[in-house]
């Protein structure tokens, strides 16, 4: 039941002759007794027009004493015909509002005090609820939140009769299952421990799979896209895709194809070269990593044996009349110049080589050498 008026500030009194004189002239239910000797009338501090009895009981071991119900008579502001010298009643049990009526007489007053004082309330529990904020305290008993404060005959109400029922089976349980002991506890952490481990496991190695499915389809549209360029501008792109996926370009390993052609740009231009790199404007090796990438390159003086002895081979297997015309041999260099090789038989079969410095083409395409062998004329 909910509390519609709070309960006013009291003070307990020992006696009525504690009040004044003007006091008790005040209230016409002033000279009404007490119907038993656990009800004592009590002066509101708060409220001066008004006549408060109390009835109270003792706390556990006297230590206190707790006032469960008690009745105000208050003088009614608003007269009509029908109320004229009359006084509101209310009653209270335990802060709780349970009735309210109008009294004319002290015979009335003193049968409202009579009927407060046979009131029979609801005991409440003494057990302290299993979590808290499911009851309320009301001196050292616990009572429901939906308690009807009033029973039949001093009995529980429902509320707390269910409260008490899941308390005994909550009880019950925790007797049939008792805590188990610290190692049985150990073990059966250890036992979820481990599942958890192997659950995170799998999900990383869930989560492994996905980002190599991802990565393989992010590079597969990334070829398809880049697939109709140039080969050297393919280059060009994925080491500048594969720059953009780290943190910083140091110690970033570079295709072969790519460091030959960043070696021939800076032999043509340093500082075209160096200007493409400080702006980033493509992503270039520094000189340092050109520098031990050209110290793995084994040159030597001179030409290659086999250059001459291949012509060679192939003057002995002409005919008399295929010596008026010449044979033409390719040999494929990468270099920044071209060496042109001509060799030439005389009727003796003597082979002559002639070699001539030529710049190479400015579109960077790759050189070819040409060696010439010519018969007689």
């Amino acid at each position: 039941m909910a509390l519609d008026e709070g309960m006013p500030d009291c003070k307990l009194t020992e006696s009525v002759d504690v009040q004044s004189a003007s006091e008790t002239s005040a209230h016409p239910f002033s000279n009404v007794s007490p119907p038993s000797g656990f009800c004592t009338k009590i002066v509101l501090t708060n409220e001066s027009g008004e006549l408060c009895f109390g009835r109270h009981i003792r706390g556990e071991n006297f230590r206190y004493v707790l006032v469960h119900k008690h009745v105000t008579f208050a003088v009614c502001s608003e007269m009509t015909q029908e109320q004229a010298q009359t006084s509101l009643c209310r009653i209270y049990c335990r802060k709780f509002k349970v009735d309210k009526f109008f009294v004319a007489t002290e015979s009335h007053a003193l049968a409202a005090l009579k009927k407060a004082d046979a009131l029979f309330l609801c005991p409440g529990c003494g057990i302290e609820p299993i979590k808290t904020g499911q009851c309320t305290k009301f001196g050292e008993s616990y009572y429901s939140h939906a308690c009807s404060v009033r029973t039949a005959k001093g009995k529980e109400c429902f509320a707390l009769q269910v409260h008490q029922e899941a308390y005994s089976k909550s009880d019950a349980q925790t007797k049939q299952n008792p805590k188990p002991k610290l190692r049985q506890r150990a073990a059966r952490q250890s036992v979820q421990l481990l599942r958890t481990r192997r659950k995170l496991a799998k999900a990383q190695e869930t989560v492994e799979k996905l980002r190599l499915v991802n990565q393989s389809v992010a590079d597969t549209a990334f070829e398809q896209k880049i697939s109709g360029l140039p080969p050297k501008q393919r280059l060009a792109v994925r080491t500048c895709f594969k720059a953009a996926s780290k943190k910083s370009s140091c110690g970033m390993a570079y295709d072969k194809l790519w460091v030959l052609e960043c070696i021939l740009m800076r032999m043509k231009s340093p500082q075209l070269y160096e200007h493409i790199r400080k702006h980033e404007i493509m992503t270039l090796p520094s000189k340092t990593c050109l520098d031990k990438h050209l110290q793995r390159f084994k040159s030597t003086f001179g030409f290659n044996p086999k250059v001459f002895s291949a012509p060679e081979q192939k003057t002995k297997e002409i005919n008399e009349f295929s010596h008026h015309r010449g044979v033409m041999i390719g040999v494929r260099v990468q270099s920044a110049c071209l060496w042109k090789v001509r060799v030439t038989k005389t009727e003796k079969n003597r082979v002559h080589a002639r070699c001539c410095l030529d710049n190479d083409d400015d579109d960077g395409s790759e050189d070819v050498a040409c060696m010439r062998t010519c018969g007689t004329p």
